[in-house]
């Protein structure tokens, strides 16, 4: 009676052993599995993360290359203002050498007629 007394006692503290063990087994589970979900959370946050950097880095490129676009645009628009303004200056020098070639030969015509003039006058 006395062993079996005993081995009652020892399958009682077993069973209490186990079911201890069981408890803290579930524990452990349960905080491994709260660890995954932050692991997830973490590894979604970082992926996110990283979309808007990659999102950022575009915009940035994108700003700048607008930036050296619209610099160019200026550059262009500067360098046909000059040419046109050299085109007016170059006509208007055009034009002023004409009307001094226009003077000259009417003024040469003129005298022509003149001496023309002169000399029937001399000849009658």
């Amino acid at each position: 009676r006395l062993e079996y007394e005993q081995t009652r006692e020892m399958v009682a503290s077993m069973i209490q052993q186990e079911i201890e063990a069981t408890a803290v087994f579930k524990q452990l589970q349960g905080m491994k599995e709260e660890a995954r979900k932050q692991l997830a959370e973490a590894r979604n946050q970082l992926c996110e993360c990283q979309i808007r950097a990659a999102v950022l880095v575009d915009v940035a490129s994108s700003q700048h290359r607008a930036q050296e676009l619209e610099a160019r645009r200026r550059m262009a628009t500067e360098a046909a203002e000059a040419a046109q303004r050299n085109l007016a200056k170059t006509r208007q020098h055009e034009k002023a050498a004409l009307e001094a070639t226009r003077k000259a030969l009417e003024e040469a015509r003129h005298r022509a007629k003149e001496a023309k003039g002169l000399g029937r006058s001399t000849m009658a």
